[in-house]
């Protein structure tokens, strides 16, 4: 019990295929920081000075949407998404595993 062959059973491989892709998600932001961020700061910085100048739509207009305090409390429009799919994918792998080895 607890072998590789375990692992890559049917009923466990649906659990351990987002703890893979989590995993290189993770690599793949790692590694995509250590890059030369001033470049993309200065980018960065024009489009929202930019979008500043031209002014703000209308955000009047936001009710209150149990559909949008959900994904407020969960922390879309807040944390980036790719943090948010990492740590959905890890959460739904380790809890799927933990439920099958119960």
């Amino acid at each position: 019990m607890g072998t590789l062959a375990d692992l890559l059973d049917w009923w466990n491989l649906v659990f351990v295929l987002p703890i893979t892709l989590s995993v290189l998600l993770l690599l793949a932001s790692a590694v995509g920081g250590l890059g030369d961020g001033d470049a993309h700061a200065h980018a960065d910085m024009d489009a929202h000075a930019q979008v500043d100048a031209d002014g703000h739509a209308d955000h009047d207009a936001d009710a209150d949407h149990p559909l949008a305090d959900a994904l407020k409390f969960v922390g879309v429009g807040v944390v980036p998404i790719s943090l948010l799919l990492q740590a959905f994918l890890l959460l739904f792998g380790v809890l799927g595993l933990a439920a099958n080895r119960s």
